[in-house]
């Protein structure tokens, strides 16, 4: 038999096996980039004249490490981790040649489909707070998420920040709807809307891998991923992706709001309703562009 006559369609490619492999592979990238961005901190700290287990001490501090206190530290790494990402992505599609088209869906939304998916991500953040909150409630540690981020935020010069909202803000944007809307959605699309919706959103909260970041994460990922459903597109997904990074970073950085720990249940209704109101708009959208579900040509 030839290979040929075993090969899949290209229109079922990924399939889930596939794409669950891929995710996994991708976060043991992240991790491995991870140490090495570790490492050559530790190897900079020796150079600067620290004995090694003093450098290692010092750079696996949860409270004074330049990996969680230095804003060009965390941009960088946050950086490197997405190429990686993005590496993982490219790589494969390279050797298994899927038709582009359909797992990157990029189409041409209109401005009321990119308004609406604003609303969607939006709506869900107070949501994702208050996960966020409880989480850390229950599973608060010394190195959490928050601190990163206010360190991102706060800590940049004037100058660096454009670079800090590229870093933090538009590349992981970018990178992971491709890896989450795009591969990962493409593979559980194929069964029902549920599926396409939760289990990437699952799977985009365990990347993160800080505890008490995953259950916040996972509920914006639900917000991108009706985004992505109601769109058909991965542009709105990827420009609201964008924007909800870059005010959570102003906000912290200008306004200071973040971080008071309180649990807000108001704001939580509030953006239901405005998510509501998004997701009727992208409904109701004559233009909108419709995802493709199943096998057909």
């Amino acid at each position: 038999m030839s290979a040929s006559s075993v090969a899949r369609p290209v229109s079922e490619i990924p399939t889930r096996v596939q794409a669950v492999l891929v995710w996994a592979l991708a976060l043991l990238v992240v991790l491995v980039t991870g140490a090495s961005v570790a490492a050559t901190a530790a190897m900079l700290a020796v150079r600067a004249g620290l004995p090694l287990d003093r450098a290692l001490a010092f750079v696996s501090d949860p409270r004074s490490s330049p990996l969680v206190s230095s804003s060009t530290w965390i941009a960088t790494s946050i950086a490197l981790n997405e190429l990686a990402v993005a590496t993982t992505l490219f790589v494969w599609v390279m050797r298994h040649r899927p038709d582009v088209g359909r797992v990157f869906p990029i189409g041409q939304p209109t401005l009321r489909t990119i308004g609406a998916g604003l609303l969607i991500v939006f709506g869900f953040g107070p949501l994702a707070e208050l996960a966020g909150e409880l989480a850390f409630r229950f599973l608060g540690r010394d190195a959490n998420a928050e601190r990163l981020l206010v360190a991102v935020a706060r800590n940049a010069s004037s100058g660096g920040l454009v670079l800090v909202l590229c870093a933090a803000a538009l590349l992981p944007a970018l990178v992971e709807e491709l890896m989450f809307r795009g591969l990962l959605t493409r593979a559980f699309e194929k069964r029902s809307h549920a599926e396409m919706i939760l289990i990437p959103s699952l799977l985009f909260g365990l990347f993160h891998l800080e505890p008490t970041q995953i259950a916040g994460t996972i509920v914006l990922g639900v917000g991108f991923g009706l985004t992505r459903l109601y769109s058909g597109s991965l542009v709105p997904s990827i420009i609201a992706h964008t924007v909800y990074n870059t005010v959570v970073l102003l906000d912290v950085r200008f306004v200071g709001r973040f971080g008071d720990h309180a649990l807000h249940f108001g704001r939580v209704g509030a953006g239901l309703g405005v998510a509501a109101l998004g997701t009727l708009l992208m409904v109701s959208s004559p233009a909108r562009l419709r995802p493709t579900f199943g096998h057909r040509p």
